[in-house]
């Protein structure tokens, strides 16, 4: 379960950002997380639970926004959600390689208290 070094880091990150604004308390963690990325939402949230116990964060939520995988067809110039993971343009049928978005794993913001 790689979910819970990512949420280290995660985590490490999180407290900088805390500790940089003088807060004593994380309130919340806004991540977005492409559907690409690897990242389950499940052990996700697991690891975030079982990491902030007796931190800062011990009460805080976790918000994450779920990214779609978006493609770019070459031939028709234009973006689109695949259907499966086979990228199939749904309007030519050309396959394509290009992802646009749905590999992201991005700290966005941390609410905190003083």
């Amino acid at each position: 379960m790689h979910e819970v070094g990512i949420m280290q880091g995660i985590l490490h990150r999180v407290f900088e950002v805390a500790s940089a604004d003088g807060a004593d308390k994380v309130l919340a963690v806004h991540l977005q997380v492409g559907k690409m990325s690897g990242v389950e939402p499940e052990p996700l949230q697991f690891a975030f639970e079982a990491l902030v116990r007796g931190t800062p964060a011990e009460s805080a939520f976790l918000r994450v926004e779920w990214v779609p995988v978006a493609c770019f067809c070459e031939s028709c110039q234009r973006e689109f959600e695949p259907d499966d993971w086979i990228f199939k343009c749904p309007i030519c049928g050309e396959v394509s390689s290009v992802i646009k978005r749905g590999k992201e794993l991005c700290l966005m913001a941390v609410e905190v208290e003083d």
